[in-house]
Parts: C-alpha cells; sequence; structure tokens
C-alpha cells in the first residue's frame, strides 16, 4: 500500500512539475472539452459537437430531452463508483488525486483567466476598460464547465476530512441541479445550458 502511495504522488509530481504547458495543450482550439457538473471529463474533436453532447446523452435516460433532477442524481451517483476506484465506499484523498491528475489533469494545470471576455468600460468618459470582477477568472475545471466550481470532486468534501460520501456526493448533485434549475423547473435542457469560457474562446477564434 504504502509503494503504491508512492508511485501515486511521484506521478502526481511529474505531472504537476508540466504547469501551463499542460493546460496550453489541454485549451488547444482542435481540442474540445467538456467537465459535467458533476467534474466528469468529456473530449471530442473539433469535427464533432461539442462533448457536452455526450454527457447529455448518458444523463438523459429517458431521452426525452430534458435531464430531470432524479435523472441528475442517477447520472452523479455512476460516477461516484468510477471515483472510489477501491470500491469501499467513499472517495478517498488518494482517489481525489488520482481523479484530478490522471482523469482530469486539466484541473492541476495553471488558471485560466477568462476576464478578458467581461471587460466594460464604467462610464461612456472613461477610456480604460476594467474587469468586472475576479468571478470572471476560471480555475481548474470551471473553463471546461457551466459551473464555476474550479475542483468538482472535492469541493463536494463539505466537512472539510479528505474524502467525500455517498451523502456529501448526492448533496452536491442536488445544489448543482438547482444552480443550473434557477426557476425549478423539475429539468434541465442542453439548450438552455450557457456556454462555457472554452466554448466561447474557440468561437471567438473561428
Amino acid at each position: 500500500m504504502r509503494r503504491c502511495q508512492q508511485a501515486l504522488l511521484a506521478a502526481a509530481a511529474a505531472l504537476y512539475a508540466l504547469g501551463a504547458g499542460g493546460v496550453a495543450l489541454a485549451a488547444d482550439p482542435l481540442t474540445q472539452i467538456f467537465f459535467s457538473p458533476m467534474g466528469e471529463p468529456f473530449r471530442a474533436t473539433a469535427a464533432n459537437p461539442f462533448p457536452s453532447k455526450q454527457w447529455f446523452a448518458i444523463a438523459d435516460t429517458n431521452r426525452d430531452g430534458v435531464v430531470s433532477r432524479e435523472e441528475f442524481r442517477a447520472d452523479a451517483m455512476r460516477f461516484f463508483k468510477v471515483l472510489d476506484v477501491d470500491g469501499d465506499g467513499k472517495i478517498s484523498d488518494r482517489e481525489m488525486t488520482y481523479y484530478e491528475y490522471k482523469v482530469a489533469p486539466e484541473i492541476v494545470g495553471a488558471s485560466v483567466d477568462t476576464s478578458d471576455q467581461s471587460l466594460k468600460k464604467p462610464d461612456e468618459n472613461d477610456d480604460h476598460p476594467h474587469h468586472t470582477g475576479l468571478a470572471d477568472i476560471r480555475q481548474g475545471a470551471a473553463f471546461f464547465s457551466w459551473l464555476n466550481d474550479a475542483e468538482p470532486v472535492r469541493s463536494a468534501d463539505i466537512d472539510f476530512n479528505r474524502k467525500v460520501t455517498p451523502d456529501e456526493w448526492k448533496a452536491a448533485a442536488d445544489r448543482k441541479f438547482s444552480a443550473l434549475d434557477p426557476e425549478g423547473t423539475g429539468g434541465i435542457k442542453l439548450a438552455d445550458m450557457p456556454e462555457t469560457p472554452l466554448q466561447v474562446q474557440l468561437r471567438k477564434k473561428r
């Protein structure tokens, strides 16, 4: 066990050393990346539809074009089982590290400043634009997601004990669903979802 942990940490350190170079590669205009609300990464080439469509097709199990709260919860628990590699019923700190460095390495790269998308002038007499706020700076998974959640797995650990239980994961799923369904309709449609910061960047480069 100790040897395995040391190997994992060594691999993590090597990937971390890539720094901004890793993110530059992940955010390449030829690569489309989407992180589901719960943090599952989906990738596609530029010739294919944006990969949010892949996640939606999986989550929408009855194929009615709407992901209900129940379907959202079920999809969250599907991904929980993927993250719980050893099957002990929780996502450990070691499993979170594996997720961040192996499954979704974009998370540990340098922050991506998207605040240039929100430059504005305070009034018509001011020639110097300024940023609208720190919320425009997306870090980690947030650059590839509908939600501004840099670490979508770790953020579910609400008691900060370095593990995520099924109850914490379900609670996180409900919070995220509510954020995507602010009017409380009981379902989310792909067409109603905002563009991710990456989508905005790719569209501007076309």
